[in-house]
């Protein structure tokens, strides 16, 4: 499936897990929807496209990018997306990368066990765990420090983490959907946003 739309001020990009680390090899993926969907009402022809594209995309299990504005509806988007598919039923996970904590951002993804660092006084179950079957919604994914993704993209290839100080891997099932208001192309030449190629 490969769709590329600009509606309401939105650019969705919708393909294989090579969509997070390499735009070059982006499907573009497009998405129309019905009025007021997932809290998205308008009768205009781009809010028209715009409903139809999340219908198609929603019956998807592909990761999908979203990139526009501030205030223009991403999370939006995305919770219709979530809710319209196929892991309706279970969790839907949002993350602002841009509030991760620099120094606690692998544990909050990730998890960590008890002692693996001063203050980890219990295991603690990672954001990604907490998904399983359902989805993550990765909002600003242009904030995640670059020594984190790769190990983050790599999870999702192997469709398992390994939580702060563990030495066991848990297996997880995760639909990620992830939003941006950056130009991630520019990042990836500039070194600031890994290139990295991974497929299912």
């Amino acid at each position: 499936m490969s769709y590329w739309n600009d509606a309401g001020g939105i650019h969705i990009l919708g393909g294989d897990l090579e969509t997070m680390g390499n735009q070059a090899n982006l499907s573009r993926a497009a998405l129309p929807c019905q009025a007021d969907v997932g809290g998205l009402i308008g009768q205009s022809a781009p809010m028209h496209l715009l409903n139809d594209l999340i219908g198609r995309v929603s019956r998807s299990t592909s990761p999908v990018l979203l990139i526009g504005d501030t205030g223009t509806g991403k999370e939006l988007v995305a919770r219709a997306i979530h809710f319209g598919g196929l892991r309706c039923e279970k969790a839907l996970v949002t993350v602002d990368c841009s509030a991760l904590t620099p120094t606690l951002v692998e544990s909050e993804l990730f998890g960590h066990v008890k002692g693996a660092f001063t203050g980890a006084d219990c295991s603690r179950q990672g954001l990604l765990q907490t998904a399983h079957e359902g989805t993550i919604f990765l909002d600003e994914i242009g904030e995640l420090p670059t020594f984190l993704q790769a190990k983050f993209l790599r999870a999702l290839q192997e469709k398992e983490i390994r939580p702060v100080g563990s030495t066991e891997r848990i297996q997880i099932d995760v639909r990620v959907i992830a939003a941006t208001n950056r130009d991630l192309e520019a990042g990836v030449r500039g070194g600031r946003f890994a290139r990295i190629s991974i497929s299912d």
